[in-house]
């Protein structure tokens, strides 16, 4: 009898990044904050890749605390598809944790939004 591996936490943020993205971009948001929001992401999603390529290429990297801020940013749905399409930072727990406080801070914003602003 064959057991399956346990998805690692890693593919979970990235299904979770993912329908975070799509629930943020659908009409439920004004149009101007879809617009910004979908400008940080592909900002976010360009600067992991071209770490990673910085890296493998040795030229000199991008810091740490800017792919932080822009995860924080708001960019935290392409900063995790940008780490799973280049495979970048992906054992470094740092990343998963700014992640899943950004997650939790623009999920608070987004129930605060619908309960306060959009009446």
């Amino acid at each position: 009898m064959q057991t399956q591996a346990k998805p690692k936490p890693f593919r979970e943020l990235t299904g979770l990044a993912f329908a975070s993205g799509l629930i943020l971009l659908s009409p439920l948001f004004p149009g101007a904050f879809r617009i910004l929001f979908l400008c940080i992401n592909v900002i976010a999603f360009v600067m992991f890749v071209e770490d990673k390529r910085r890296a493998v290429e040795r030229e000199k990297r991008i810091k740490e605390a800017w792919l932080h801020l822009i995860t924080l940013g708001g960019g935290f749905v392409g900063a995790q598809l940008g780490r799973a399409t280049a495979r970048h930072k992906t054992l470094k727990p740092a990343f998963d944790g700014v992640f899943c406080v950004a997650w939790l801070l623009w999920l608070v914003a987004c129930v605060l939004y619908w309960l306060y602003v959009r009446r």
